[in-house]
């Protein structure tokens, strides 16, 4: 694998509208994020403990990463309203190309004021970003035969409490029921292309409408991250081409060439660690 190296001239960068270099900067930022978490859930994805509390923290682990490209994808829009939306918007029409602009428009109309079914937005409100403050006596009504345990280990960073992550799980199921039309929900995202869907391991005694919502979840975060990701590189690569040219990349740059990489379905995020064989290292 090879990498080129530009280096962007920063008084060239500087001719750029105050507009146009404030969209730039955050959005490489808001993108590197987002690579970030994505590699977290793609390594997250397998299971590394083929038993009961393997797969509990398994699909806990992968809920929270989830939960957290959620509500990074909500606010990687903010910016993109912030600087882009009725600024640059008009501006950029001529100059981004197609994928690009669709991309932005799928995204302006999932998040339009009026799309009452925006599940990423309700995610970072409810539970990646804030504790929403659920009705746990509701939640616990629905909490299946094995969800009320907790798992105490000899070091914290290794305990798992089970009954805690069933409960604000459920809470959360049962509130987007309360408050988001599933049907219309699917429909928003019905023709998205799939990019990395996150498959857990569910109790049997959890009904239809939980996994219903939870595949809904999963589907609406690959639908935002797929046309965010587009968007962003699109945003991107069309500033510096309008600060160095279009003929940029054919300029003076280093390639570094990346020895072992790894395939990332080889690398796996363990759920639990030795923490017991850490203490002997030698730091």
């Amino acid at each position: 694998m090879q990498i080129a190296a530009y280096k962007l001239p920063i008084d060239d960068l500087s001719k750029l509208s105050d507009s146009e270099r404030n969209l730039f900067l955050s959005v490489m930022m808001a993108h590197n994020e987002l690579a970030v978490i994505n590699r977290l859930l793609m390594f997250s994805i397998r299971e590394t403990l083929d038993d009961t509390i393997g797969q509990v923290a398994h699909s806990a682990q992968v809920f929270c990463i989830l939960k957290l490209l959620a509500s990074k994808l909500n606010e990687t829009w903010k910016l993109i309203s912030k600087y882009y939306v009725n600024k640059l918007e008009t501006q950029y029409q001529t100059r981004l190309d197609a994928t690009a602009l669709e991309s932005f428009a799928r995204l302006k109309a999932y998040f339009d004021q009026k799309n009452k079914q925006n599940i990423v937005k309700f995610l970072r409100n409810r539970a990646g970003f804030h504790y929403h403050g659920f009705d746990y006596g509701r939640s616990l009504k629905h909490v299946a035969e094995g969800e009320d345990k907790v798992y105490l280990a000899q070091h914290p960073a290794n305990s798992f409490y089970y009954l805690g992550e069933a409960a604000n799980w459920r809470s959360l199921m049962l509130l987007m029921q309360d408050e988001i039309n599933l049907d219309s929900a699917y429909e928003i995202i019905e023709d998205t292309p799939v990019a990395t869907e996150v498959e857990l391991t569910l109790s049997r005694d959890v009904d239809e409408g939980y996994r219903q919502a939870f595949n809904l979840v999963n589907k609406h975060i690959n639908h935002v991250n797929w046309q965010m990701h587009l968007f962003l590189y699109g945003i991107i690569s069309t500033t510096i081409e309008a600060a160095l040219g279009a003929n940029w990349a054919a300029g003076e740059h280093e390639v570094t060439t990346i020895t072992g990489a790894p395939n990332p379905f080889d690398v796996t995020l363990p759920t639990f660690v030795n923490m017991e064989a850490a203490r002997q290292e030698k730091w």
